[in-house]
């Protein structure tokens, strides 16, 4: 904190430049054993000409390595998929004064042994509360979410599958401005034993 201000507005978040006296805002998920979102509301800067959005759904938690004894055969989880990405640029008076704004949750890690982690949710903008219906949407981060990781097997466990690609279809609203869409990764495979 610098003179009980947040100071994220200095940090260097994935590289993206800030332009002098931007109105830097950041939402954060949580971490859920079951998917879902953490809503807040989002307002418009006054006097704001343009606005940038960089919106990211939630990775998928890592599956729990198999334990055994020591002569027994035993296994790495697999690891989580990584959300999919949206960017999106537009002028300001072309959105409501008010967004609600639903950051997709982190899922949890497999909680014991063998078991899987939770997939993880993805990120909505939209214009009505709690509402992922496309109609309603300026922005999701992705057409699905991404995959928790495999729990440990004696066999090689399956990697979290990626957050997939956002389309124009999936947030009908999203054309009121310039956007771009990447998926997420998939998790790595958990190691045998």
């Amino acid at each position: 904190l610098i003179n009980g201000a947040a100071a994220f507005e200095l940090l260097d978040t994935f590289g993206f430049p800030i332009p002098e006296g931007a109105k830097v805002q950041t939402f954060v998920g949580s971490v859920a054993s079951a998917t879902g979102y953490t809503q807040y509301m989002w307002h418009k800067p006054r006097g704001a000409s343009m606005v940038r959005i960089f919106c990211m759904g939630a990775g998928g938690g890592g599956g729990a390595g198999l334990t055994g004894i020591a002569s027994a055969n035993r296994g790495g989880g697999a690891g989580g998929g990584s959300g999919a990405i949206v960017n999106w640029l537009g002028l300001a008076y072309l959105l409501p004064d008010s967004l609600f704004v639903l950051v997709g949750n982190g899922g949890k890690g497999g909680a014991s042994s063998a078991a899987a982690g939770i997939a993880g949710s993805r990120s909505f903008l939209t214009i009505v509360a709690n509402s992922t219906t496309a109609a309603n949407l300026l922005l999701v981060s992705g057409a699905a979410n991404a995959g928790g990781g495999a729990g440990g097997t004696t066999a090689a466990a399956t990697a979290g599958a990626a957050g997939t690609i956002a389309t124009s279809a999936t947030a009908i609203l999203s054309g009121v401005g310039l956007w771009s869409a990447r998926v997420g990764d998939a998790g790595i495979a958990g190691g045998t034993g």
